[in-house]
């Protein structure tokens, strides 16, 4: 929902310096999944702010990695699968990294599983569902936004709220792309 917003007007702008990158977008994939796990291990274990600015950084290789293979004509399907697996593990390592950092809250786990449970909910819905039907901006908890808030309830001091509203939001997108692809196919 937010990417529909920010993604072109940024591409906009890096369409041209993209256009010089020599490093292929799934070098750019990897080095973004390497830069999620530094992060999730820092929320774990150094600091939740820090970990979450790394976290942060690590986006922008997940934006750029895509757009450096359309503009430069290097997609592939190997690509957009390592992309796709890569983001899923990345997602986990997050709710993991949260859930070791407050282990000794039981509650606090169980919702964290639902959340990992609902997020992947979400993408999953929109690949099966793109088999059938266009599932462009169908849902108000994507993966984007699911992170933002996540990042923005920590910097906050209130990561375990942030993963409750996390769930409660895929919740709600897993029940309105179920039904648009109920409605739709």
């Amino acid at each position: 929902m937010i990417r529909k917003y920010v993604e072109a007007p940024i591409d906009k702008v890096l369409v041209p310096i993209i256009r010089r990158v020599k490093i292929s977008p799934n070098a750019l994939t990897v080095i973004g999944f390497c830069l999620n796990i530094v992060g999730a291990y820092f929320v774990w274990k150094i600091s939740i702010v820090a970990g979450v600015l790394i976290l942060t950084f690590s986006m922008f290789f997940d934006m750029f990695d895509g757009l450096v293979a359309r503009t430069n004509n290097k997609t592939s399907n190997f690509g957009e699968v390592l992309d796709s697996f890569l983001d899923r593990i990345s997602d986990g390592l997050i709710y993991i990294a949260l859930m070791l950092r407050f282990s000794k809250d039981t509650s606090f786990l169980i919702i964290s599983s639902f959340a990992i449970l609902f997020s992947y909910s979400v993408s999953y819905l929109r690949a099966k569902g793109e088999k059938f039907v266009s599932m462009k901006n169908v849902g108000i908890f994507e993966r984007t936004e699911r992170l933002i808030l996540l990042g923005i309830f920590a910097l906050l001091g209130l990561p375990k709220l942030g993963v409750y509203v996390v769930l409660i939001g895929s919740i709600f997108t897993v029940i309105q792309r179920t039904v648009y692809i109920a409605k739709n196919v």
